[in-house]
């Protein structure tokens, strides 16, 4: 197949009169990398069967563009020639991933957080763990436990904050009006709230421990849990924004698969816990204890029925949960190597 060369200058812009796919705007002077500045829509889709790359004056590759198969750097080849290491087309190599014309300070935030954003999830797990087992030995110091919850929530709470605002980054090479923010803005103003509030009901559940409050403070882990979910769905429909970026639609479309999954556990997860904690109320406010008289009536029935839905919807969550970290490593894979050819390709 061959490929109209398309070319691009030094800074990675369109040098020709190219028209929107989405809205036949001319796409000239437009980062190649970006996205058009009146409708938004990617402007790799309106390049697609062209080889876009930067040609000296015989018309070949003047930048070091890797071929998608070996990697082989493509630097002096005919954008309509072949691979000299794997003799594969040198054309869907130079169409494939224009990220590495985006701003290379945004691509390289972007493929950090991504990366830190999978660190920040293991650090609240492992965390997680070591509060748990904290709380088990410091059981007579629920001041000292509530301390530690609180601390913990915050450790856990700014990294995730620090990898989700670096992912979530707007491109500055495309005006803030033509990107699709809904995603990230959701995901953006939901988790400080909701990592406020998880620290305030974490503790204030150690210091109520044992006390009929208890079941009160347990109904407040449902808007929490709901606030979790909101950021978990601003997250998974701004990866869904990222993968079109990239022109990958099986990859948007395991985005909003895991959205579904994501939302369904979480909800079905919350139905259980107000189940429980509903038919403690109906028990006198009172939870059953360890060493304590067995469940019955209400209780037995809200424990068995809740108890349920909880495991079906935690095994549902954790299940989007790993496929999430997937997708990302997966997103990861195209946006890190863009921003280093985008870091090469400023230091020509």
């Amino acid at each position: 197949m061959a490929y109209e060369p398309l070319q691009v200058d030094r800074e990675g812009r369109i040098l020709d009169d190219v028209p929107c796919s989405g809205c036949d705007h001319s796409l000239k002077g437009i980062v190649a990398g970006a996205l058009c500045p009146d409708c938004g829509e990617t402007i790799a889709l309106s390049t697609l069967g062209r080889a876009v790359c930067r040609a000296d004056s015989n018309g070949r590759i003047d930048e070091p563009v890797a071929c998608t198969t070996c990697h082989h750097i493509l630097r002096g080849i005919d954008p309509n020639g072949v691979c000299p290491e794997c003799q594969m087309p040198v054309g869907p190599s130079l169409e494939a991933n224009l990220l590495r014309y985006s701003n290379r300070h945004w691509v390289k935030k972007v493929a950090d957080g991504l990366l830190l954003y999978v660190i920040a999830l293991g650090l609240s797990v492992l965390l997680g763990i070591i509060g748990a087992i904290l709380m088990r030995v410091l059981q007579t110091n629920p001041a000292l436990v509530a301390i530690i919850m609180i601390t913990i929530s915050v450790v856990s709470g700014a990294f995730l904050t620090l990898a989700l605002w670096w992912v979530t980054s707007p491109d500055p090479d495309t005006p803030i009006t033509a990107q699709k923010r809904l995603g990230a803005n959701l995901a953006r103003y939901s988790i400080i709230p909701q990592f406020i509030c998880s620290a305030g009901v974490g503790a204030l559940a150690q210091v109520t421990a044992g006390s009929q409050n208890q079941v009160l403070v347990g109904l407040l882990q449902i808007p929490v849990g709901i606030l979790g979910m909101i950021v978990a769905i601003g997250m998974l429909l701004h990866f869904r924004q990222l993968a079109l970026r990239v022109i990958d639609e099986k990859l948007a479309q395991w985005a909003r698969t895991i959205l579904g999954l994501n939302v369904g556990g979480t909800i079905l997860a919350m139905i259980g816990l107000s189940v429980i904690y509903g038919a403690a109320l109906l028990n006198g406010g009172a939870m059953p204890t360890a060493g304590g008289p067995p469940p019955s009536g209400p209780m037995l029935v809200g424990m068995i029925v809740g108890g349920a839905a909880g495991c079906v919807g935690g095994l549902i969550s954790l299940t989007a949960t790993i496929w999430m970290i997937v997708l990302i490593f997966k997103l990861r894979g195209y946006f890190a190597p863009a921003a280093k050819a985008a870091a090469e390709r400023a230091m020509e």
